[in-house]
């Protein structure tokens, strides 16, 4: 009696505490306000990591990454790094990396960094989406390299390369939050708020048409 009387009451308590997250989280979403002159969600941004290369944020319990030119196996490391971080944090996160048109495909050494990467946190990865900016043939045998990444990783969790940046956000919504309009609108003022960060601090690395999400 004594063991089964605890065991309801953790289960109280669990419950209890689950409808208090998601009751907190749909007040905030359904608000929906930032501060004055600041776009919703642009305030839980959180810049981490930066170079002319590449750039590294967090927003919430999403990890943002924006690759402006060379994906180095050193900065994969780091990206890595920051994501054991937001893991530490969240018990569920969500990761999206966007590759700006222009960029060079990652080499051999970049591309085990990357697959070595989604498959450690593969336990918290609810869902992972790629971002290859461009169209025409070179996008597209981009694209097909970062879809062998993730076949050398064989990630338990969705992971999806897309051409959009818009498309890769509303579908990360649609995986990973109840309110998802709100939630898509709020991911994509994050990355152009990362972006405009990596433009003041790297003004000669901005790559053609990548100022807003698209």
């Amino acid at each position: 009696m004594g063991a089964c009387g605890c065991y309801c009451a953790r289960r109280g308590a669990l419950k209890l505490e689950v409808w208090v997250a998601v009751i907190g989280r749909v007040d905030l979403a359904t608000a929906s306000m930032a501060p004055q002159g600041m776009a919703p969600g642009v305030q839980e941004l959180t810049l981490y990591e930066h170079d002319d290369q590449h750039g590294v944020g967090t927003w919430r319990n999403l990890l943002i990454v924006v690759w402006r030119k060379d994906t180095q196996a050193a900065a994969v490391e780091g990206v890595s790094a920051v994501l054991a971080n937001l893991t530490r944090r969240h018990r569920d996160v969500a990761l999206l990396q966007v590759i700006e048109e222009g960029a060079t495909a990652p080499d051999a050494d970049a591309r085990r960094a990357l697959s070595t990467m989604l498959r450690q946190h593969g336990g918290a990865i609810r869902c992972s989406a790629v971002v290859y900016e461009g169209d025409g043939f070179r996008a597209a045998t981009l694209r097909a390299v970062v879809t062998g990444i993730a076949l050398l990783s064989r990630p338990a969790y969705p992971h999806v390369v897309f051409a959009s940046t818009i498309a890769a956000i509303n579908w990360t919504a649609r995986h990973f939050s109840h309110d998802g309009p709100v939630y898509a609108e709020q991911v994509r003022n994050a990355v152009d708020e990362l972006r405009v960060m990596l433009d003041r601090r790297h003004p000669d690395a901005r790559t053609s048409g990548a100022a807003r999400v698209r």
